[in-house]
């Protein structure tokens, strides 16, 4: 049952990564392997909510009303271990590498340091800080990319990275931290959900509501499902003050209003 839940369609093990879109439009994305799978993850969903309590009043369930819907949030922890990476040794390897200072008891604790630590700190801090800092601000693209975290056939969430946090707790002799925990919370959606909206039957044109315009879909694509007329695009922008369609970049929710 564990090898199920554990394993992608292959049968292999299936490992987690995060895609990082910051290429521009049309341009493949950077994949970030993480180094190991989260033990658990969560979504946070939610609504935006008035409350339409009179001055003087008494606050009553019935007067909470529902402004719009909100995005979800996927909260995970990745942990980075630069000493489960060690280089596979045998005895005689640390024998041979330290039989010529044996003499030499701080000699010898040198190599044998050099032998038994990793030689991977760099790496492993550095794909620490690349996927925590895909918040930071793309300037070709005027804005953080978009990412997407996948782990095999069981979660594609995209959206914006809204926040990263990152704890080290271990170190090497020279300061390395070669002990990381990161906390990543994700804003937006299922990529499933994002879909299924987008291809749902349009419901009626003549009253406003909200769709949810994926990564790489166009305001036309929404104009042609909602009012069966792509060039109605324009109707869609101005109600969502964007002035250039093309620049969208990015997965938004947006609000489409009646025409007639």
């Amino acid at each position: 049952m564990l090898d199920a839940l554990t394993q992608g369609g292959n049968g292999k093990l299936a490992k987690a990564s995060l895609l990082v879109f910051d290429g521009g439009e049309g341009a493949p994305p950077t994949s970030l392997d993480v180094q190991f799978n989260p033990s658990e993850y969560t979504i946070t969903r939610g609504v935006n909510l008035s409350e339409k309590t009179g001055d003087g009043q008494q606050a009553n369930p019935q007067d909470v009303q529902v402004t719009s819907g909100a995005l979800s949030t996927l909260s995970v922890t990745l942990y980075f271990d630069a000493f489960t990476d060690l280089k596979s040794l045998g005895v005689m390897d640390v024998v041979g590498a330290v039989s010529n200072v044996a003499s030499n008891p701080m000699e010898l604790l040198k190599t044998l340091g050099q032998v038994v630590m990793p030689d991977l700190h760099a790496e492993v801090n550095d794909l620490c800080n690349r996927v925590a800092t895909t918040i930071r601000y793309v300037s070709s693209l005027h804005q953080p990319p978009v990412v997407r975290f996948v782990w095999g056939q069981g979660i594609q969430f995209e959206g914006i990275v809204q926040s990263s946090t990152i704890n080290y707790t271990m170190f090497a002799p020279n300061g390395t931290p070669v002990r990381m925990k990161m906390v990543l919370k994700i804003v937006g959606e299922e990529l499933e959900l994002i879909q299924g909206d987008a291809s749902a039957p349009f419901e009626s044109p003549d009253r406003t509501k909200e769709r949810f315009l994926p990564y790489g879909d166009q305001l036309w694509m929404v104009a042609a499902d909602e009012y069966g007329d792509p060039n109605e695009w324009k109707v869609i922008a101005q109600a969502n003050g964007i002035l250039n369609p093309r620049a969208i970049g990015r997965a938004v929710r947006l609000k489409v209003p009646a025409i007639r």
